[in-house]
């Protein structure tokens, strides 16, 4: 998803409809992309990455911000946005978006002094992708477990 412009974050509330059709515009490129996107990094999925990404999930404060920004949308929110919203210390929210952002779920991009986040749905797409890659196949060309688990 393409970064908003600059004079649109920086406009009056009397804006809003420009920041609408930005967000439109930006919701459109994404839904072109999406299954592009999503089969080049499921491509780059595996056990471990899913493991990670999942994990950053399983704490309730980083789903509360996942969940928040999954609601802003692709324009995102600035990390005051958030904190205010989410009535988290700076300190707290710090540490729980370095977890997401280096689980690549959340992008942070820095315009001026503001800071925006961004959820990234392509991994989260692909982290569901993965997760039901072999819906239904059923179990008879399987080996044993024990043949075929091994911790990696």
């Amino acid at each position: 998803i393409g970064a908003p412009d600059k004079e649109l974050i920086n406009r009056p509330e009397s804006a809003a409809p420009v920041w609408a059709a930005a967000a439109a515009e930006a919701a459109k490129t994404a839904a072109a992309s999406a299954a592009h996107a999503t089969t080049r990094v499921h491509e780059s999925m595996n056990r471990k990455l899913a493991a990670r990404c999942l994990a950053e999930l399983g704490n309730l404060t980083r789903l509360d911000i996942y969940r928040l920004l999954v609601r802003a949308g692709p324009p995102g929110l600035n990390i005051t946005d958030i904190q205010t919203r989410l009535d988290v210390p700076a300190s707290t929210l710090a540490f729980h978006l370095r977890g997401l952002v280096g689980a690549g779920l959340v992008a942070q991009e820095k315009i001026g002094r503001t800071v925006l986040c961004r959820a990234q749905y392509d991994r989260m797409d692909a982290i569901m992708e993965f997760l039901r890659e072999h819906c239904c196949e059923g179990f008879e060309s399987d080996l044993p477990a024990a043949a075929t688990r091994r911790a990696s």
